[in-house]
């Protein structure tokens, strides 16, 4: 048997597996939470960072070490409405700074010209949306590009130390930031 790690790394069905145990624990908190649901839409926002993950690593090498799911989603060829576009910006903000600080690390994080100087998960406008709609919106849109690269993506697990190392030798993530849309 060869090195758990890289099982588990090159492995599409872990990263499924461990972005459906987040967006079960979101659905809890939702459930049981009507109000203040930070933890649930930094939850949330992770299951959909690992589900772009997962997706990006099955079709190169590498996936970048960034947790802006514009990015992600950019890298990995996705397109979204602006409704899942906005969504993902949001959970952006749960995952990096709201669900854990106070502020942002940087103040141009937190004065956005479109929401009047306040962050996306600070801003009065959006407690008169459904959060948790707009998320399995964004989940339903990226959850089907999983699929087909699983599908077309040989799995780690099913491979043997052979066979598992010459996978290695895809190529290589050549990554920038994607610029922010506005």
């Amino acid at each position: 048997m060869w090195n758990f790690f890289d099982r588990y790394h090159d492995g599409l069905g872990y990263y499924w597996n461990n972005a459906e145990k987040l967006r079960s624990s979101a659905n809890i908190l939702w459930k049981h939470q009507q109000y203040h649901n930070e933890i649930a839409l930094m939850l949330a926002g992770l299951s959909v960072e690992l589900l772009l993950k997962g997706t990006i690593l099955g079709l190169q090498d590498l996936f970048p070490h960034c947790h802006e799911l514009d990015c992600l989603i950019a890298t990995a060829g996705i397109s979204v409405s602006d409704r899942d576009h906005q969504t993902s910006r949001l959970l952006t903000e749960y995952i990096v700074w709201a669900a854990r600080y106070p502020t942002p690390k940087d103040a141009k994080d937190w004065f956005l010209e479109e929401t009047g100087g306040w962050p996306l998960s600070r801003a009065l406008e959006r407690h008169d949306t459904n959060q948790r709609e707009d998320y399995d919106s964004l989940w339903g849109t990226l959850a089907p590009y999983f699929w087909r690269v699983n599908k077309e993506t040989f799995e780690s697990a099913d491979l043997d130390e052979g066979d598992a190392y010459k996978l290695k030798k895809r190529r290589k993530l050549n990554h920038k930031h994607a610029p922010r849309r506005m």
